[in-house]
Order: C-alpha cells, then sequence, then structure tokens
C-alpha cells in the first residue's frame, strides 16, 4: 500500500481527537501511531503521524517513575496503620514485618517510558500511581 504524505488540518484535528478521548493513547510508542490510530489515519507513515502530533503540539516526554505522594496517599497510609495496631497490639506480633515506601512488583513493566502529552500538560500527572502490586 502507498503511504500518503502529510495530514491535512481535518486529519490533524481526528489525531487530536484520538489522542484526548482516551488518556491511555498518549501511552502509545510514536513508531506505533501507524499501528494504532483510527483506520482513516493508518494509511499515513510513521514520519508523517510524528510530524503531525509535533505540529498540533504534543510533546514526547519520558514518564516519572517516582511514585507522588499526595496528602490523600498519606491519610491512607496512617489510617492503614491505625487498623493493624487495632488488630495486631501486640508488639511481638511486629518483629517480622518490614515496611517500605518502594515497591517494583506493580502492574507496569520496569523500565523507561514515554508518554505523548500536550505541551501545556504537567508530566508529573502522568507519574506512577501507587497500585496494588501482583505478587
Amino acid at each position: 500500500m502507498k503511504r500518503k504524505g502529510v495530514l491535512n488540518t481535518l486529519q490533524k484535528q481526528q489525531l487530536r481527537n484520538w489522542f484526548e478521548e482516551n488518556r491511555a493513547h498518549k501511552f502509545t510508542a510514536l513508531y506505533d501511531l501507524p499501528n494504532k490510530v483510527p483506520l482513516p489515519l493508518r494509511s499515513f507513515g510513521e514520519f508523517a503521524l510524528v510530524r503531525a502530533t509535533l505540529d498540533l503540539s504534543y510533546l514526547s516526554r519520558i514518564r516519572p517513575q517516582d511514585i507522588i505522594q499526595t496528602p490523600e496517599n498519606e491519610r491512607r497510609r496512617v489510617a492503614w496503620c491505625r487498623l493493624q495496631l487495632l488488630i495486631q497490639p501486640n508488639p511481638k506480633d511486629w518483629e517480622n514485618v518490614a515496611f517500605s515506601d518502594k515497591t517494583w512488583a506493580v502492574n507496569d513493566p520496569m523500565g523507561r517510558k514515554r508518554v505523548i502529552i500536550y505541551e501545556s500538560e504537567d508530566i508529573r500527572d502522568y507519574s506512577l500511581r501507587r497500585r496494588k502490586p501482583i505478587g
């Protein structure tokens, strides 16, 4: 199949709508755009789609890996600790317990990930969120 060259304004708007309709679309790798975008845009090559993405003022940035400590997260941690003290009030019960702020056993694969964000968005909004680990 012959690839088309440059996206016109209407096609760029379709691309913008696709990014904005679902947050997960922003985690698409730039090289994978030709396989993930809506069907009418799949006839364009990788370079044309990346160029259109940049023309729309989107940027590809590395997603922060630090877990953001929010007041809500801190409140939940304190509530959990108080509950555990009610469940296990004996100090001997805590001799074999270890605590840590961070964990690698999360649903996301290890390593750096990129995210496509609008230039006015804050990259910290795409930081890893605390999740229930598997394993």
